[in-house]
Order: structure tokens, then sequence, then C-alpha cells
């Protein structure tokens, strides 16, 4: 995912993209989300990836997505 991010993303907003990222995975293996309550972001991800790349509108919507399945998965200290 991060791979496909756009060369010009400010560095702030893909630290926070990834660590979203990283806490979802992380709350999915410590089981404090289960598979079908990130489905909606790998929708999003998958929609932003269709074309091979990631544009920072929808960079910023999936770091949104992520950070908000993150706290609610009482992952907050992960995210910063």
């Amino acid at each position: 995912m991060t791979s496909a991010l756009p060369a010009d993303l400010e560095v702030e907003q893909r630290r926070l993209l990834e660590r979203g990222l990283e806490c979802v995975v992380t709350s999915l293996r410590s089981g404090h989300l289960k598979a079908d309550g990130v489905a909606g972001l790998v929708r999003s991800c998958n929609q932003a990836l269709a074309d091979g790349k990631v544009g920072a509108d929808e960079a910023r919507a999936l770091t949104t997505e992520a950070a908000g399945l993150c706290l609610r998965s009482g992952g907050a200290e992960l995210m910063k």
C-alpha cells in the first residue's frame, strides 16, 4: 500500500497512514478487531489501489478510516 503513495505526499501524512495501518494489523492480531470489522477499510484500500497508485486525497481518507478503527480498538498509543 505505502509503495503506491505519491512521492510528493507530506512525510507526516505518510507516517500517519503507516501508523494507522500498522495499528489495524496489530489490533487484528491481538483480537481487538475482527476481520469483518475492517472490511470497509479493505474495500477502501482496494478501491484506492485500483489504478495502481494512491492519490493524496485517497491517502487522507484511508488515514482517517484506519485511525478511527485503531482508536475504537483501543490502540491510541500505537498512533503516536
